[in-house]
């Protein structure tokens, strides 16, 4: 379970293909916050860096469609790079209860 937000997949991918070699089943729940999906409705934002990055001010207007382009990049990547390492891929929003996430996890998993 993770956002997958990291600088490069690829020591992951590299840990995953080796548990899938020996035979292991992996599943990759990628879960994702509404605001990182889409930015939230506003005219600027401030972003604080989590790893103590600092803080950047912008406008909304100078960064929405690029933002916009590199997610959905980041989406397409991450869901890509974990099928092609045989991993089984499941996009989860935060804004749904998680219980119905297990619930839906669950039924595709039976069928």
């Amino acid at each position: 379970m993770s956002d997958f937000l990291v600088d490069s997949l690829e020591p992951l991918i590299g840990s995953l293909r080796k548990f899938r070699a020996r035979g292991w089943e992996v599943i990759a729940l990628h879960i994702i916050h509404p605001d990182e999906q889409r930015l939230p409705e506003g005219t600027a934002f401030r972003f604080y860096g989590l790893e103590g990055d600092g803080l950047i001010d912008c406008q909304s207007a100078e960064i929405r469609r690029e933002y916009q382009t590199r997610f959905d990049k980041h989406l397409t990547t991450t869901r890509a790079a974990l099928l092609a390492a045989s991993c089984d891929y499941y996009f989860a929003s935060t804004a749904t209860n998680y219980l119905e996430v297990l619930r839906t996890f669950l039924v595709l998993r039976s069928g």
